[in-house]
């Protein structure tokens, strides 16, 4: 029987443990549940281990209470009171080294290739200056694409440690 959005939000949002060791953990932040649930399903399908969250500022508590656990970072960039280029960056101020990944639908480039971002200015995105994303996936992707990008930064973690 499927969840309602309600009863997988409390789901997603109550799944803190620890991971063993040798694991590959993830954290995975979108505020749409739908697209959390077919995420979630997919990886769990290939074996990775996860804890998600509808609100980042739950998903952000919860990395301040295990910031060593997790090897990659993942999340939507357009979210409600904090988009994800700030709660990277609050997450990478606990853990530097930490992989991150953004999704989003609403991107371009620029003519020399560089990343614009929706409603940022050249003051407010100053401070994202210095923040390393290591991989942007545009919305839509396949699923396909998202494995090939977790496992390309989790096997790359694995070998710098």
């Amino acid at each position: 029987m499927p969840f309602s959005s309600n009863q997988y939000n409390n789901n997603i949002n109550n799944n803190i443990h620890t991971h063993l060791p040798d694991s590959q953990y993830i954290l995975i932040v979108d505020d749409e549940p739908d697209i959390l649930s077919i995420v979630r399903r997919t990886l769990e399908e290939y074996g990775f281990k996860m804890c998600c969250f509808t609100k980042p500022y739950a998903a952000l508590e919860h990395y301040k209470m295990l910031p060593n656990n997790h090897d990659l970072v993942i999340s939507d960039l357009q979210m409600p009171n904090i988009n994800g280029l700030e709660f990277i960056r609050k997450v990478k101020e606990i853990n530097s080294n930490v992989k991150a990944i953004l999704m989003t639908s609403s991107f371009q480039t620029s003519d020399s290739g560089l990343l614009l971002l929706p409603n940022s200015n050249p003051s407010s995105s100053s401070s994202f200056l210095n923040l390393k994303i290591d991989e942007f996936i545009p919305k839509p992707f396949s699923t396909q694409k998202l494995v090939e990008l977790i496992r390309r930064h989790i096997i790359l973690k694995g070998k710098q440690e």
